[in-house]
């Protein structure tokens, strides 16, 4: 539980869009972050979890305009931990949200038909 909602990493590896419906399947989305502190606790989740930093799905996506990213449960995207140099929408084909890039705890964007863990939130 991280502010009023609940948090859940999904080791099976999914594409982007796989990932999000799995989420919706449990009444969730892929996760939006909106604080600081919402980013730590899910890299500390995962952590846990896996004992490492796997390259993970988040919510976010700039797949409807490139450059203009929106999360899947409709809130406002705000804070932003992106990776140097990054979103580079690289080869004009990254339009998905991934958390790690490498032992990095930073944000990534990717090929959404990458396979993937990901992380689900869910109001409470």
């Amino acid at each position: 539980m991280i502010n009023s909602r609940c948090f859940l990493y999904v080791k099976q590896l999914m594409n982007w869009a796989q990932a999000e419906r799995n989420c919706q399947s449990m009444g969730a989305n892929l996760a939006s972050v909106h604080e600081a502190l919402e980013q730590d606790e899910i890299q500390r989740m995962i952590e846990d979890v896996t004992h490492g930093h796997p390259l993970t799905w988040i919510g976010g996506s700039d797949a409807e305009m490139e450059g203009t990213w929106l999360w899947t449960d409709g809130t406002p995207f705000r804070l932003t931990d992106w990776c140097t140099e990054q979103p580079d929408n690289w080869q004009g084909n990254e339009n998905c949200l991934q958390i790690y890039k490498g032992d990095n705890k930073c944000w990534n964007d990717l090929r959404c038909d990458s396979e993937l863990s990901s992380v689900c939130a869910k109001n409470i």
